[in-house]
């Protein structure tokens, strides 16, 4: 908005207060405003006609008949008067656009309401900055009540409208935005409308999640429902991982399992231990056991937290039938602590499929009772490959040897086998066994490496046997393949 009164900067004082007594006891007389330009008479000693011009660029040209050669007391005059009518315009023209935004039918008027922004930013330029503030924020205030609006519309291109002449930046939309909630403290729809549209778009998703992170709500009640309320369509496609952890206590239904690893992995750089054991426990429960990963425990244990790291690892062993879960848990405890434990792992593990491969490693010692029923037959191959970490008796370990030849000659006579007799050959690798070669170059298992993984776990075993050369591999001289 222009203001007369800048060009009164840098007069003298006595100029500028005759001035302003002159026009504060009325000797301003028949002003007038034509094409840009100011006129009037000012009555003192004698009648002066006075002329004053404002331009755009802060420019100004003025005239009076006075015998003053400088800007005189007259023009001082003229200044404030011109700023009075100017302010007085200005206010009818923001007290108009208000009524009009109060007065239109909302479920009627839609079009006109949406026609609104352009009629305001029409009379940008004679509005100054907190008027405009203020008739966006009603605007968007109000249209929180519309909600094909806020269905189907974009908010950050609404905003805007109001400002084609001005370069908005995110420190005022955000000041937009504070004020709309603001205004919503008591319409839970309304601001739930309004917080759900502008988490979807892309400027304004960041500082959304953050806004209710902090909880810069208005009310208590505007979070929590928006929280509660939100559902996967108005979620927005990148979530930042304080929000995700904000969504994990509040509302864990609307996370996916790739949301909680990127969190994880963020509040580990963090070196936030609590944060992680919480995300961890619940990306456990979404997902189960496959969802964790090992370096997970070793990082709540270096963090201190290793109750947690036991409570995690025992949830897992519980709903597990893998021999690996049973091996993360015991690890995590010393011989004694491990000893006063074993009482309440006896009744968990005896009826798990790792049952014997368990009992193996620590029955005599610790499961007494339940070694009395132990059974080389109901090792699995796996388990037989992940013992080998845990075997010290040559006679337990030549008899799984000569266990994993007897189960391979038996699957090589069927026609349809279990891949996984692969472990058997892991084992025989480990101990270094003569007969590896004749397995891994067999008909058998050529026939059996259609899968990405088995076929993996072959080449692997064919180049730790230095035997690629015989199924005509050659890597590059110096680089090992990487499998």
């Amino acid at each position: 908005m222009k203001n007369y009164l800048s060009i009164l900067d840098n007069l003298p004082s006595t100029i500028l207060q005759r001035g302003k007594e002159y026009f504060q006891e009325g000797k301003v007389k028949d002003f007038q405003k034509v094409n840009g330009e100011c006129s009037a008479n000012i009555e003192g000693k004698e009648k002066y006609h006075v002329s004053l011009r404002l331009n755009d660029d802060g420019s100004f040209s003025y005239h009076c008949s006075c015998p003053y050669p400088h800007l005189c007391k007259h023009v001082v005059a003229l200044a404030y008067m011109a700023n009075e009518e100017d302010k007085k315009k200005y206010q009818n023209i923001y007290a108009e656009l208000l009524s009009q935004i109060r007065s239109v039918s909302f479920l009627e008027s839609l079009e006109e309401f949406k026609g609104l922004p352009y009629k305001i930013n029409g009379f940008s330029n004679q509005l100054n900055e907190e008027e405009r503030k203020k008739l966006i924020i009603l605007y968007l205030s109000n249209m929180a009540k519309v909600l094909p609006f806020f269905e189907n519309g974009n908010i950050v291109e609404r905003i805007s409208l109001f400002e084609e002449k001005e370069k908005w930046n995110d420190a005022y939309l955000e000041e937009i935005i504070q004020g709309v909630l603001l205004s919503l403290k008591d319409d839970l729809e309304g601001s739930l409308r309004f917080l759900t549209s502008l988490l979807k778009e892309e400027r304004t998703s960041s500082f959304i999640q953050r806004y209710l992170v902090r909880g810069d709500i208005s009310n208590e009640a505007q979070a929590k429902n928006c929280l509660v309320c939100l559902s996967g369509k108005n979620l927005p496609h990148k979530l930042l991982p304080e929000f995700v952890l904000l969504l994990a206590k509040k509302s864990p239904r609307l996370l996916l399992e790739k949301d909680l690893r990127n969190a994880i992995n963020f509040y580990k750089e963090e070196r936030d231990g609590n944060d992680v054991s919480f995300l961890l426990k619940l990306l456990f429960v979404r997902g189960g056991e496959e969802s964790l990963r090992e370096e997970d425990f070793i990082f709540l244990q270096k963090m201190g937290l290793t109750n947690d790291a036991r409570e995690l690892a025992l949830s897992i062993l519980k709903k597990s039938e893998e021999l690996s879960s049973y091996l993360r848990y015991r690890k995590m405890f010393s011989p004694s602590e491990f000893f006063r434990v074993s009482y309440e792992l006896e009744n968990i593990i005896r009826y798990k499929k790792f049952k014997n491969a368990a009992l193996l490693i620590d029955g005599k010692e610790y499961f007494p009772d339940l070694y009395e029923d132990f059974s080389y037959a109901l090792l699995s191959p796996k388990d037989i490959f992940l013992l080998k970490d845990f075997l010290k008796e040559k006679k337990e370990i030549s008899h799984l040897v000569q266990i994993s030849h007897r189960r391979l000659e038996m699957e090589f006579k069927k026609k349809k086998r279990n891949k996984e007799y692969f472990f058997y050959l892991l084992f025989l690798d480990f101990y270094q066994d003569d007969s590896l070669s004749y397995y891994l170059l067999s008909n058998e298992v050529k026939e059996d490496i259609s899968e990405s993984y088995w076929k993996g776990i072959w080449l692997y075993l064919l180049e730790r046997n230095h035997l690629l050369g015989r199924i005509s591999f050659y890597p590059y001289e110096g680089v090992s393949p990487c499998f």
